[in-house]
């Protein structure tokens, strides 16, 4: 399970993520990652900023959950793909 803050022209919020999304974003899975965080802090901290501040195209499921009274919004990305780039 990968968490990581989007954000759009409207907001940021945070949402979850599944293996499948996180391989497609971070270009590595989950064993992977944890594997590189051990060996090579930096090439792991390379492989995190390789996502940050580019497009992506996502499709998120909300679902209100309400805990201790309090109703919160969570997201989950069900698709996620590269934007397209125009030139």
């Amino acid at each position: 399970m990968l968490t990581a803050r989007v954000a759009d022209a409207t907001r940021e919020t945070y949402v979850n993520m599944f293996n499948d999304q996180g391989v497609q974003l971070l270009g590595a899975s989950a064993d992977e990652l944890a594997a590189q965080r051990g060996a090579d802090e930096a090439g792991f901290a390379s492989t995190l900023a390789g996502a940050k501040w580019s497009e992506w195209l996502m499709t998120l499921a909300a679902r209100s959950r309400e805990y201790n009274g309090e109703r919160r919004m969570r997201y989950t990305v069900v698709r996620v793909s590269e934007a397209a780039r125009s030139v």
